[in-house]
């Protein structure tokens, strides 16, 4: 994985960080989902949840991790196209939470 070093960032009035990650173009294992090209596991949600995604050459994501009280909310942009990013960021970083 290539991902760049978090930045601070605040949303709707929670605080965090964002990161840039990226399959390295060097990688050549497979996981369940990319067999039988590269392919690595992301993140798996924790039971009772089915929250599981994986990445492929190509695939960018911006994750944005954010305090909320005890828990944190995780906001994620996925593309196929990281020249996207920039557009998507955009709306994810106005969005508004209620208090």
């Amino acid at each position: 994985m290539v991902v760049n070093a978090p930045r601070k960032v605040e949303i709707g009035g929670l605080t965090g960080v964002v990161v840039d990650v990226r399959l390295d173009p060097k990688w050549t294992g497979t996981c369940f989902y990319s067999a039988p090209g590269p392919g690595v596991p992301v993140m798996r949600g924790l039971p009772p949840s089915d929250f599981d995604h994986s990445m492929g050459p190509g695939f960018a994501y911006r994750l944005y991790l954010l305090a909320n009280g005890d828990t944190t909310l995780q906001i994620e942009i996925q593309v196929v196209h990281p020249a996207s990013l920039p557009e998507l960021a955009a709306i994810a970083e106005g969005l508004r939470f209620g208090q």
